[in-house]
Formats: structure tokens, C-alpha cells, sequence
């Protein structure tokens, strides 16, 4: 008998570790699965009419975020623009040209570290074919991007930043996988609306 309470005394310190740990990812899990099977009437799960500049919207999943240009490619400035936003990646596609505009996003992160958007992407997994995605430009355009495409990558994997032979307007969000680690890359594929 003792054994079976110090079992489950290791579960729940386990279970309260992880929701501590990733307490972000949690809630908005949580907000989505009550907003989607009727429990929270009033959750505003996006707004399609945004015209803010350098903004990201998937109004299926309830995210919304402020796109953040990165000046270079370093991970110093990288983790310092993930607290303001989503971050562009520098090289790609500018929203609504031609090529691959390459977006990333935590999913998670630890509750100590600075930063609105810690869980930003954490719903990006729940995204399926069809699905639509708004984005705003600096200007403020607004370009809708339909998700053709969702897939799990090796960390290491750069093929996601290909621009396509610019012959086409696509989108690429990536945040890491699973939850609570960087051992392969969530990666969502979208093609703009004409």
C-alpha cells in the first residue's frame, strides 16, 4: 500500500511540475478545448478584420500576435524579438511577395523568462488543412493565406526556408515539438488567397 501512495504522490508532483513549468501552454489549451466544445460563449477566438501592421492572426486557433523582423540571423536576436512577438525570418519572403515569408513562435517557455508571447504557438499543432491565416504587412495589407500543408521536421532541418523559385506566395510558421522541448520543428505551410 505504501507503494501505491508513493506512486501517486510521484504522479502529482510530476503533473503539478509540468503544468508549473509550462503553465502558458496549459491555459491555452485549456481556453481552446471550452471554446470549442461550447463551454466559453463569449472567447473571442480571432478577429478577422485586423488591420494593425506586422500582425498575425489565425482566428480558428484564438492566436494573435505582432510580427517582429528580425535585423539578422543570430540567436541572440532572435530570442530577444520572441518576447515581442512572432519573429520573421530575415532572408524570407516579406508577407504577401513572392516566395516563402518564414514566421516562428514559442510554443513554450519557462514561466521566469521575460515576454508576452512565451506560448504564442502552443494551439499550432491543433492547425489543419483549409485554415486560414491573416497577416498584415508594414503597411498594413492584409493577406490571407490558406494552410495547405502541416509537418513535423528535424531541428536542423533549413529545407523549410526554401523560397519556392519565388514562383508563388507562401507561408511558413514554425514552432518547436513536442511541447516543452527543441528536438524537431512544427512546421505549417500556407498558400496566399488570391
Amino acid at each position: 500500500m505504501k507503494f501505491v501512495y508513493r506512486g501517486l504522490i510521484i504522479i502529482l508532483i510530476l503533473a503539478g511540475s509540468f503544468i508549473a513549468l509550462d503553465s502558458v501552454w496549459f491555459a491555452a489549451n485549456l481556453q481552446y478545448e471550452l471554446a470549442t466544445r461550447g463551454f466559453l460563449k463569449n472567447l473571442d477566438l480571432g478577429n478577422t478584420s485586423i488591420a494593425t501592421p506586422n500582425f498575425l492572426s489565425i482566428p480558428s486557433l484564438g492566436i494573435k500576435a505582432p510580427i517582429v523582423y528580425a535585423q539578422e540571423a543570430a540567436e541572440p536576436v532572435f530570442q530577444e524579438s520572441l518576447k515581442h512577438g512572432v519573429v520573421h525570418y530575415p532572408g524570407t519572403a516579406k508577407p504577401g511577395k513572392m516566395g516563402n515569408a518564414y514566421i516562428f513562435g514559442h510554443s513554450s517557455d519557462l514561466p521566469w523568462n521575460a515576454g508576452d508571447f512565451k506560448g504564442v504557438f502552443a494551439l499550432l499543432p491543433k492547425t489543419k488543412a483549409g485554415q486560414e491565416i491573416i497577416i498584415t504587412d508594414q503597411q498594413g495589407n492584409r493577406f490571407i493565406y490558406k494552410v495547405v500543408e502541416t509537418r513535423v521536421v528535424s531541428a536542423d532541418d533549413v529545407s523549410v526556408l526554401d523560397q519556392r523559385q519565388y514562383a508563388d506566395k507562401y507561408l511558413t510558421l514554425q514552432t518547436s515539438y513536442p511541447l516543452g522541448t527543441f528536438l524537431k520543428r512544427f512546421i505549417v505551410i500556407a498558400k496566399i488567397k488570391e
